[in-house]
């Protein structure tokens, strides 16, 4: 999908299942802000960072659990939008039918950020870029989209020790952190959401690896407070996922024992200040 297709989608769920949805934008993109701006080259990047609530009163704040689905925070990542859409459609498709997805649905406040980062995926949909992974922050104040020093690893700009380790502090990088924690307006958006309401669980899709990893991963032999309980779910978890290269399913880890460890990211800031079990599911066996 591509941006338009994805939202002409979710406009089409929220006229179908009024009873149940509720859509809204959390804010504009970085390139949208920048036409807003006066910057005619970015026109073509109009986007708004969409979200879905899914629940039996999705107009109102209710004392319930609350749960995220996330997707495409990195660009070059975009299997990982079609999954969170592909469990959308399957709670709805399913609601009223299946008991236990009707039962999630009357007792829970289930959120769906399907493309956290429009600008980059953009990037990659079109075949500009194709291996981009960052937003598209202006580094080199050009005022122009197309850029390899455009950008900055989203994942790495959270405010949890945000640092150096596993970031870097050069723009042309990947891995570019930012300026400084929560400068970027989708890492913000989702901060916002989330310090909203007390959220439980959530789950962010990435690519690739066909892994299922848990906090915490910011420094070799970090442990969080909730470790077994939260392995023990990445293990249950996992077991449902079959590998799609090699056999058995998918292997659950701390995030420390994925590689590499890094700063900033989403998942260890959701669990070390707002308590979230924030799990990172890393599908597939590629970026695209």
């Amino acid at each position: 999908r591509d941006y338009s297709q994805m939202y002409n989608e979710l406009l089409q769920i929220s006229q179908d299942y009024p009873d149940i949805v509720d859509l809204f934008s959390l804010g504009p993109s970085t390139c949208k802000t920048y036409y807003l701006q006066g910057m005619q080259n970015y026109i073509n990047y109009q986007h708004e960072i969409w979200c879905l609530k899914l629940s039996d009163n999705p107009t109102v704040e209710e004392n319930e659990a609350n749960v995220f689905f996330a997707s495409t925070i990195h660009a070059r990542e975009p299997i990982s939008l079609e999954v969170n859409m592909h469990i959308l459609y399957h709670l709805l498709e399913n609601y009223g039918n299946d008991a236990d997805i009707s039962y999630y649905i009357n007792n829970t406040q289930i959120w769906f950020i399907p493309l956290m980062n429009p600008d980059g995926h953009k990037m990659v949909i079109d075949r500009i870029s194709i291996m981009h992974r960052k937003n598209l922050r202006d580094n080199n104040n050009d005022q122009t989209p197309i850029s390899n020093q455009d950008g900055v690893d989203l994942n790495r700009n959270f405010g949890y020790v945000y640092g150096s380790n596993g970031t870097s502090s050069n723009p042309t990088s990947d891995t570019y952190r930012g300026p400084y924690a929560w400068s970027e307006l989708e890492s913000s958006y989702a901060r916002d959401l989330i310090q909203a309401r007390r959220f439980s669980v959530g789950v962010t899709y990435h690519s690739y690896g066909q892994w299922v990893l848990y906090p915490l991963g910011h420094l070799p032999g970090a442990c969080s407070l909730d470790h077994e309980i939260m392995g023990n779910l990445a293990t249950q978890m996992a077991l449902t996922i079959p590998r799609i290269s090699g056999t058995g399913h998918y292997t659950p880890a701390q995030a420390v024992d994925f590689g590499y460890t890094c700063q900033g990211t989403m998942g260890d800031w959701g669990y070390a200040e707002e308590r979230v079990f924030a799990y990172t599911i890393e599908l597939a066996s590629s970026f695209i």
